[in-house]
């Protein structure tokens, strides 16, 4: 039987209840706490991987969620575009053609790191033991930020001036930083 802390401290997920939605069924996890903080018990090894699992969901869902919201205050949004944005990223990192390898990668890190250690918080994980992972989050901002931001002039008019431009839907995961 092995005990894992669990946390988030800037992102407002209930991560109590996150993970106790991802293992709903899994023999051999029990999930106490709740709101920010939430101690896990395993079983087995079985039990672990199936907490890293959850875990890998929180991370790449939930927590990125969270980290493209904070990215999109760098930017001179409006709160509907800011909104707007932040839904335009979460396609994007749904839709991105790496996806499965990124989730491999991200179980392959939590499995070595819950293997040695039984505190984890969430952003620290994603922003350094992801560091891929966080990188395309930006990046999945900075694109839908400045697709909002070109909505913004196009609707703005243009006292007569044409102005074209043009875009490419790409693979954000490919982007130069």
């Amino acid at each position: 039987m092995r005990e894992y802390s669990i946390e988030t401290i800037d992102y407002r997920i209930d991560i109590a209840d996150r993970i106790r939605r991802a293992l709903r069924g899994a023999e051999g996890v029990g999930v106490r706490g709740e709101g920010q903080r939430a101690a896990v018990m395993t079983r087995d090894e079985e039990a672990r991987e199936q907490l890293c699992m959850a875990l890998c969901r929180v991370l790449l869902n939930d927590a990125a969620a969270e980290e493209i919201k904070s990215e999109l205050r760098a930017y001179p949004l409006e709160a509907a575009e800011a909104e707007r944005a932040a839904v335009r990223a979460g396609e994007l990192m749904r839709r991105v053609p790496r996806r499965a390898s990124l989730f491999a990668y991200a179980l392959t890190r939590l499995m070595e790191y819950t293997k040695a250690e039984s505190a984890l918080n969430i952003e620290g994980f994603l922003r350094f033991r992801l560091a891929d992972a966080a990188n395309l989050v930006r990046l999945c901002a900075l694109r839908a930020a400045m697709e909002e931001l070109i909505r913004r002039e196009l609707s703005a008019g243009t006292d007569g001036e044409t102005i074209i431009i043009i875009t490419r839907d790409t693979d954000p995961s490919t982007e130069p930083d």
